[in-house]
């Protein structure tokens, strides 16, 4: 807790959950997001984390970037969560999605922002490894898509009667997420 911040001025954002299809994207009023104070704890504790969980959104605040870049550059590994409506800087969201190692889109998304996930998945040399990433393309009641370096599965859904699918991606990539940290493969994570 002693990274926890508190702001005095914080005041009440707005979100608006924004309904696709069965897709759901939740929009934040930015005008009422808190900058985080990227102390040297804060700067610490994203350099010894094994993976940084953030989006494109989050990374246009430029202490926070740099400190979440930095810790790429050694052994922290940056888990991307992509919404079309927050890609609003082409050039500095893509120099974001290049840095990451595990990225979750839902399909809508994926074909709005015109990515080339195979590709993208193969590996480039702004990987630190070269190892490429993991990219997962959420399909709601059709399960997931899982592409990577030596990955192109698809994972069918478990059968559910779902009440509401709010924050379901976000569930799915955190259990994901936990299992290839402890050393799981793409497949069985």
């Amino acid at each position: 807790t002693s990274l926890v911040q508190v702001s005095p001025t914080a005041r009440t954002c707005e979100a608006y959950v924004v309904r696709v299809g069965a897709e759901r994207t939740i929009l934040i009023d930015d005008d009422g997001r808190e900058v985080l104070d990227v102390t040297p704890p804060v700067a610490a504790a994203l350099a010894a984390a094994d993976v940084v969980v953030t989006s494109p959104h989050e990374l246009r605040q430029p202490a926070l970037r740099t400190s979440v870049l930095a810790a790429h550059v050694g052994s922290t590994r940056i888990a991307m969560d992509i919404e079309s409506a927050g890609l609003a800087d082409p050039e500095l969201d893509a120099e974001s999605v290049l840095a990451s190692s595990f990225l979750i889109i839902n399909a809508s998304a994926a074909a709005a922002v015109g990515l080339d996930l195979r590709e993208l998945a193969r590996g480039d040399r702004t990987q630190a490894s070269g190892a490429g990433r993991d990219i997962i393309v959420t399909r709601g009641a059709q399960g997931a898509d899982i592409i990577g370096p030596e990955t192109d599965l698809h994972v069918p859904a478990i059968a559910v009667d779902p009440v509401d699918t709010t924050g379901a991606s976000d569930t799915f990539f955190a259990a994901y997420l936990a299992r290839r940290c402890a050393g799981a493969s793409a497949a069985d994570a």
